[in-house]
């Protein structure tokens, strides 16, 4: 069989790994600062914003109290290298690049003096700083000043990024998803053919006419017939 006609397969975790990152996701995008995380166990009297209930409370609130909106990267980047691209760096050292391209950009947002206390509702936790960058600028403000930090962090992130560009960049995904939705019809054809073939091969036993077997009483007269059988 040749390359060009191999059958298109998709594995079941691939789907389960996408779809956890996709719940990550939704997690932290509905995020809500009256929502309990793991640094506010405090439960709002008129029940959960987040979209997926507690689970999602704790999980979004906590990594957007942690990172920040660059916590947004996270469930790209726990997809990405658990399903690496081909041409990729060893696992360990993409998971090495992501934790330094996480906390420096954290730093870097902290840096840029953005505040969000102008703002409310889910939008304030979203675009808050969060913890490490708020630790980590005013450690680099302390030693190395604004512009250092600034400088340091500009660095480090342009370098972890340029060894996670296959990972970051979503075009190689473009042929299997393209080879997804072109398969596609032809698997639900074929379950609508599956249905069908045992339908006709349920329609295909026929049955001759019904012969009523009697039997004649005392006085002449048919009674009732006994059972009914197949020729």
């Amino acid at each position: 069989m040749t390359v060009g006609t191999q059958p298109f397969q998709i594995k079941l975790s691939f789907l389960l790994i996408w779809g956890l990152g996709l719940f990550w996701m939704l997690a932290m995008l509905s995020a809500d600062f009256r929502d309990p995380t793991f640094f506010n166990p405090l439960y709002p009297a008129e029940g959960l914003h987040n979209w997926l209930s507690l689970p999602g409370a704790l999980l979004g609130g906590s990594m957007i109290e942690i990172f920040g909106p660059v916590a947004l990267l996270i469930p790209w980047l726990f997809v990405r290298i658990i399903i690496p691209p081909s041409g990729s760096a060893a696992r360990w050292l993409l998971i090495y690049h992501a934790l330094i391209l996480l906390i420096t950009s954290t730093t870097l947002y902290a840096l840029s003096g953005f505040s969000s206390d102008s703002l409310s509702g889910s939008a304030m936790l979203l675009l808050k700083h969060g913890y490490l960058g708020e630790i980590s600028s005013k450690w680099l403000e302390t030693h190395l000043g604004t512009s250092g930090g600034l400088l340091f962090s500009g660095v480090l992130f342009t370098y972890s990024g340029i060894h996670l560009i296959r990972v970051l960049s979503p075009l190689d995904l473009y042929p299997s998803f393209s080879r997804f939705f072109q398969h596609l019809p032809l698997l639900l054809n074929q379950n609508r053919k599956t249905g069908k073939r045992f339908q006709s091969r349920d329609s295909s036993i026929k049955k001759g006419p019904l012969v009523f077997q009697t039997r004649t009483s005392s006085n002449g007269k048919l009674n009732h017939p006994l059972q009914q059988t197949d020729e």
